[in-house]
């Protein structure tokens, strides 16, 4: 599903976000009990970049409750091989975008990152699986429901 990322702010954001929430999120990287990163398993790409961009979360864990909690929202960048090209926590994806273009020496106007050209993926975690956890020295630890 091809589209510009302003339309993520509208209703086609509503829609993709309750199709999110029906699905398990994937537990990439767990760090001795101490820290988990949970992703969604499918991704929005943005051409012009060539980024795979997931949404997720990070858990901590509470000694007094001895479990995981929530602890923030990220977004993660990955380049089409799997490589982790950049990450925020807690801002929207067009901030995301602009702080990333900084990095990069560019910048770039709100309405120009709106205009981007997205296509999102629903592939159930398959670019996770096949490219980035493959990458990574830890295996797979589950799904989650949040």
């Amino acid at each position: 599903m091809e589209f510009k990322l302003k339309a993520l702010q509208g209703e086609l954001g509503e829609v993709l976000e309750k199709i999110i929430r029906t699905k398990p999120l994937v537990l990439v990287e767990e760090e001795e009990k101490e820290k988990q990163l949970w992703l969604e398993p499918d991704y929005l790409y943005i051409q012009e970049l060539g980024l795979c961009i997931y949404s997720g979360i990070i858990c901590l864990y509470y000694e007094q409750i001895e479990d995981y909690e929530v602890d923030c929202s990220l977004y993660i960048f990955y380049s089409e091989t799997g490589e982790e090209i950049y990450s925020e926590i807690g801002s929207s994806l067009p901030v995301c975008l602009s702080n990333y273009y900084h990095c990069l020496g560019q910048e770039k106007t709100q309405d120009e990152i709106e205009k981007l050209n997205c296509t999102y993926f629903f592939n159930k975690g398959k670019f996770l699986h096949e490219k980035v956890i493959s990458r990574k020295s830890f295996e797979l630890k589950g799904e989650i429901d949040i």
